[in-house]
């Protein structure tokens, strides 16, 4: 039998006016990821961090801080986000924090 390998979903929003039904609102994203992950054999969900009308030009978001402690402590092998500009705004960032999980932590890190 296969691994199973334990996804977590990343979503974000800057403003309250994304977070409405439109193609980066909160739902939509959440939607998305669900759909990739449930694609995918031996990939279960297992959580989603939501950062909703928080700017993705620092690292200083609730919910992304708390995703990098919970990858720090081993609880899920990959995230999984619907684009780039929904994980970060900033690529040095951006980069850095790929650097963080990929290289150093061994999480995956597909985009859709």
């Amino acid at each position: 039998m296969s691994e199973i390998i334990r996804c977590v979903g990343y979503d974000r929003v800057s403003s309250p006016s994304q977070a409405g039904p439109n193609k980066t609102s909160l739902e939509d994203q959440r939607e998305t990821i669900k759909r990739f992950v449930e694609g995918r054999p031996n990939h279960v969900l297992i959580s989603f961090y939501e950062d909703g009308g928080v700017s993705g030009s620092s690292l200083e978001r609730p919910a992304l801080q708390r995703m990098i402690a919970d990858a720090k402590a081993g609880k899920f092998d990959k995230i999984v986000f619907k684009c780039m500009t929904r994980f970060g705004r900033s690529t040095l960032d951006t980069l850095q924090l790929f650097h963080l999980l990929e290289k150093d932590l061994k999480i995956g890190l597909p985009s859709l």
